[in-house]
C-alpha cells in the first residue's frame, strides 16, 4: 500500500552536555610512590608491616601472601613459589634483593611465612584484607594516609615496573597474569630476567624501617599508640 520506511539508528549529537558523575575511587585501585608507601608501612606494627612490605616488592595478591609458607621460599636463589594462586596453578616469583636481607628470619621460624602480632597465621579472606584489616585501619589513623590498602602494592609494583622499562611479558609473569603451560614447568627454577626486573623497584625508603636490620627481635611488638594487649604481654613474659 505504501513504500517501506527505512529506519536509522539515531546518532548521539556532538558536544552533548550529558555530565557523567564519577564517584570517589576505591582505596587500593591506584599506585603510589615508594616513599609515600614507606611512610604508611612505618605506622604499622612490625608483623603486618613485614607482610605489607613483601607485597610492595612482589606484587602478590594479599590472599597469595597469606598462604605462603617458609618452605616455599628460597632466599639464596632469590625465588619463591606461590602454590595457591587465583588461577589455581602454582607459579614462581622472583625475590627483590632487599627482601633477601630480612626474610631469612621469617623462613627460619618455619610454618606460615607471615603472622599476626599474636603469632597466628593471617586469615584468608577474599574481601576486606583478611587479617590485615585492623592493621590497615590503625596505620591510617596514625599516619593520616587513607588511600593505601593491601592491593595498592600490586598496582604500585605493576606501574613501577612499567616506568622502569620492564618488558610487558616479564611484568605479567611477575604479577601472575601470564602463566602458560611451559612457564609452569619452571615454577621452581629461578629465571634471571625476572630477578633482574624485580630489582628495579626502589628500596631506599623501605630500608629505613627500624625492624629491617633484625626482624626476629620485632616479632609480636606493637606500633606506638596501639591499644594494650595483655595476651602479648603474657607471651613476652613466657619467652
Amino acid at each position: 500500500m505504501c513504500d517501506a520506511r527505512v529506519w536509522e539508528r539515531p546518532r548521539k549529537a556532538k558536544g552533548t552536555n550529558v555530565v557523567r558523575l564519577v564517584g570517589k575511587s576505591r582505596s587500593g585501585t591506584s599506585p603510589v610512590e615508594y616513599d609515600y608507601a614507606a611512610r604508611f608501612v612505618a605506622a604499622m606494627s612490625p608483623d603486618p608491616a613485614m607482610l605489607m612490605t613483601f607485597l610492595f616488592y612482589t606484587g602478590l595478591r594479599p590472599i597469595e601472601a597469606f598462604a605462603l609458607r617458609a618452605e616455599d621460599v628460597d632466599v639464596d636463589k632469590q625465588w619463591f613459589v606461590v602454590r595457591s594462586s587465583k588461577t589455581g596453578q602454582p607459579r614462581g616469583v622472583p625475590l627483590h634483593s632487599f627482601l633477601c636481607g630480612w626474610l631469612p628470619a621469617l623462613v627460619e621460624r618455619g610454618g606460615a611465612l607471615f603472622r599476626t602480632p599474636r603469632g597466628e597465621p593471617y586469615g584468608i579472606v577474599q574481601d576486606g584484607g583478611g587479617g590485615l584489616k585492623t592493621a590497615i585501619k590503625g596505620a591510617r589513623k596514625r599516619s593520616g594516609i587513607n588511600d593505601v590498602s593491601p592491593y595498592t602494592a600490586r598496582h604500585t609494583v605493576s606501574t613501577a615496573l612499567v616506568v622502569a622499562g620492564v618488558h610487558p611479558h616479564i611484568k605479567d609473569q611477575i604479577l601472575g597474569h601470564a602463566a602458560d603451560d611451559m612457564s609452569r614447568h619452571y615454577t621452581n627454577v629461578p629465571q634471571a630476567p625476572l630477578i633482574e626486573a624485580i630489582n628495579k623497584l626502589p628500596a631506599a625508603a623501605f630500608e629505613k624501617l627500624p625492624w629491617v636490620s633484625a626482624p626476629a627481635e620485632w616479632f609480636g611488638k606493637l606500633a606506638e599508640g596501639t591499644g594494650k594487649r595483655n595476651d602479648l604481654k603474657k607471651n613476652q613474659k613466657r619467652a
